[in-house]
């Protein structure tokens, strides 16, 4: 268990896991349990299974289980200690003392950033700064939206910036963020004889992650008098505390607005954001220059509300809009595109030059996934001509050609002959045509995990024991292997069984899982008195150097149906897997002994353990 920090076990006894995570996901109630789109893969349908009653989750795609810290954990890509403190939050404990660099693995990185922006912010405000607030008045920033969206101003002088930081002491009064960190997370570099701020003379944008902590900044350079060689953003590199693939622009702010709108808006850049914000739009996020990656698709899916995309007017925010959609299509999410315009570049320049209102009616100007589809190829190719027309139709295939719903098809065929003049059950026929040729049906099975499921094997198992690799009947394995998954369903359900097979040494496994899971059991009793699965679940976290298998198996037994099997029938059952056992483990030396002496040996042991049977039973 955690030490020195919270009880896990009354924590633990006074959340909810239903409310844990919807935190995170909807959930839909579905018999006993509740079921929710897995926030771990790409999912499309439900998977994820959430028992109220085990207080353990589970999904029955990609395997991820556990409970409710180790959701927080796995979600927030976080320690185990940091998902404790957060799930106590959640529950109503004061984690106040809690929430320090004693138990935060990038504490002391965090707050750096966080002490950089508020001298950033606070710096701004100064007179001899006044270029910095001369371009924010020039640019419609005012003091409200600097404070919201976390812009300052990092000074021209970057040796300031740096002795800023050295200055600042830790509770021991001794210095908190050394020179080693403040380059190693990019914040200075050594020029002119000292160490200075990379951002000195530039604006900055505080990049916040889904907690509001600043872990970032994006840099814009602002004297147009000065240096014009020099790049006009310069961003925080790569960091343990900062992914671009993983954070969205304002998206810390953008969430609590959603439940509210029922839409998210995608734009590029910061500016537009900020354009969006004042103009009345508050749940929107920018993309900071990058792809959209799974993880951003994970934080948009989360929201479950519209997404919508309105980014760059021109060719090249076109195209990435393009990209977004076949992706969105892949992922399953609900989304809708603005529709392109000839005004202005983006959001910003709209707001610029013609006002709220008018970005209010470009931003609601939304059409259909087969609007904007069929829009951007129409504009690629001359309609004019029988070739620029085959060519257009060919290239809205490509992007349709897994469509399964009949309907969407046919609207899409109907368009397109109305746009080419060719007939829609000839545009139909050719679309069935290049579908048959292209989306071939797929018979593979996926590769199972035979050290941990073998049981599934139809008719001959390898599996991994005593690291060696072994070929054996299916019947005889299987038979083991279901007794010794009963036992680890009981043990994981009823305490007093767990003492029952702990306490009698004939009860061994052979499925390494298995094995490892009643040898965490065996280690559990001996600490905790009483068998609890929750309990269990957050000791197997803190013990095992990688839990993941482990917590799969053991929630996916845990939500089976249980077996109506009574307690006095259990030391028979013992019997039956000692014997079953012992009979596979001489079937496996008679099949691997070369010397026909010692194998006659073994089968004449072989004969009488089965003679005996009745002693077994």
């Amino acid at each position: 268990m955690a030490e020195n920090l919270i009880d896990v076990k009354e924590v633990l006894s006074k959340v909810n896991i239903v409310n844990i995570v919807k935190n995170y996901i909807p959930l839909i109630k579905k018999g006993r349990n509740y079921v929710g789109l897995c926030p771990f893969h790409n999912d499309s349908n439900p998977s994820m299974t959430v028992s109220e009653e085990k207080q353990i989750f589970k999904c029955f795609v990609c395997g991820t289980g556990g409970n409710a810290i180790n959701f927080v954990q796995k979600k927030e890509n976080i320690s185990y200690r940091e998902a404790l403190i957060k799930v106590a939050e959640i529950a109503g404990f004061n984690v106040s003392k809690y929430k320090n660099q004693n138990n935060d693995r990038f504490y002391k990185e965090k707050s750096c950033f966080n002490d950089l922006n508020e001298y950033y912010t606070s710096v701004i405000e100064l007179e001899s700064n006044k270029n910095a607030l001369e371009y924010c008045e020039k640019r419609g920033l005012d003091s409200e939206i600097r404070k919201k969206f976390h812009i300052g101003y990092a000074p021209k002088n970057g040796e300031k910036t740096i002795e800023y930081l050295k200055s600042i002491q830790n509770e021991d009064f001794e210095q908190k963020y050394s020179l080693k960190l403040m380059q190693d997370y990019g914040i200075c570099s050594y020029k002119q004889g000292a160490y200075r701020d990379i951002y000195e003379g530039r604006l900055t944008f505080g990049i916040a992650n889904t907690y509001g902590e600043i872990v970032g900044f994006s840099a814009r350079y602002i004297d147009k008098n000065e240096n014009s060689d020099l790049p006009k953003y310069i961003n925080t590199k790569e960091t343990p505390i900062f992914h671009k693939s993983e954070v969205l622009y304002n998206y810390y702010n953008a969430k609590n607005y959603t439940k509210e709108s029922k839409f998210l808006y995608i734009v590029e850049g910061f500016m537009d954001v900020i354009a969006l914000y004042k103009s009345g739009i508050k749940s929107t996020v920018g993309l900071m220059g990058t792809a959209l990656s799974e993880k951003h698709i994970t934080l948009l899916r989360n929201e479950d509300v519209e997404i919508r995309l309105c980014l760059d007017n021109d060719n090249a925010g076109q195209t990435n809009t393009m990209s977004i959609v076949k992706k969105f299509n892949n992922a399953g999410i609900k989304f809708r595109v603005v529709k392109r315009h000839d005004l202005a570049k983006d959001s910003d320049e709209i707001l610029e030059k013609y006002g709220t209102e008018k970005v209010i009616e470009i931003v609601n100007n939304l059409i259909t996934q087969q609007e904007f589809i069929i829009d951007f190829y129409k504009n690629k190719h001359d309609l004019s001509d029988d070739n620029g027309k085959k060519s257009f139709i060919r290239e809205v295939f490509a992007e349709i050609i897994n469509l399964k719903d009949s309907l969407e098809i046919e609207g899409y065929c109907a368009k397109l002959a109305q746009l080419t003049d060719y007939s829609k059950i000839n545009i139909e026929k050719e679309f069935y045509r290049l579908k048959k040729k292209i989306v071939a049906p797929s018979n593979e099975n996926p590769n199972k995990d035979l050290a941990n499921d073998y049981s599934e094997q139809p008719q001959e198992t390898v599996f991994k024991y005593e690291s060696k690799n072994y070929s054996v009947q299916s019947k005889s394995l299987k038979r083991i292997n279901n007794l010794e998954h009963l036992f680890i369903q009981l043990m994981l359900k009823d305490d007093e069984i767990s003492q029952m097979c702990v306490n009698d040494k004939n009860l061994t496994f052979i499925n390494p899982v298995y094995s490892e899971i009643h040898f965490y059991i065996k280690e559990f009793l001996n600490e905790i008195e009483t068998f609890n699965l929750v309990d269990f679940i957050d000791y197997i976290s803190n013990k095992s150097n990688d839990p993941t298998d482990i917590l799969e198996k053991i929630t996916t037994i845990s939500l089976e149906e249980e077996k109506n099997i009574k307690k006095e029938n259990v030391s028979k059952y013992i019997k039956e897997l000692t014997y079953e056992k012992t009979l596979y483990l001489l079937d496996k030396r008679i099949n691997n002994e070369l010397n026909d002496e010692k194998k006659a040996e073994l089968m004449e042991r072989k004969r009488e353990l089965i003679k005996n049977k009745g002693k077994y039973f």
